[in-house]
């Protein structure tokens, strides 16, 4: 082993199959429909998905990057965003070489 966790709990960490079981029983809709509801408007629902794209877009550039620092690959970081190691490079290097730059650390495990 190479010294990741491999999902089987010893540092907090699901695996993948286990996490998403968790995600799968959370009703996901609840939030928006009870949000349409108490607006009273569609137009409403959409500003709030606007604004939770991009609460997400600037998660996953801070995380990517992280995990690039810590020792991930960019197959691996693809692999995980549902892209290509190219498209994951090519979204995430600028930010990931300033990530290294000022990491003085060796890369650790991400989790």
């Amino acid at each position: 082993m190479d010294g990741r966790c491999q999902g089987r709990g010893r540092c907090g960490h699901l695996s993948r199959d286990r996490g998403a079981a968790r995600i799968g029983a959370i009703d996901v809709d609840r939030p928006f429909v009870e949000f349409h509801r108490r607006s009273g408007t569609a137009l409403a629902g959409l500003g709030l998905l606007t604004e939770l794209r991009r609460t997400l877009d600037r998660l996953e550039g801070a995380l990517a990057p992280e995990a690039y620092a810590r020792g991930a690959s960019w197959s691996e970081i693809g692999a995980e965003l549902g892209i290509s190691r190219q498209a994951a490079f090519m979204r995430h290097r600028v930010r990931a070489t300033r990530v290294k730059q000022t990491d003085g650390d060796s890369p650790r495990p991400f989790c």
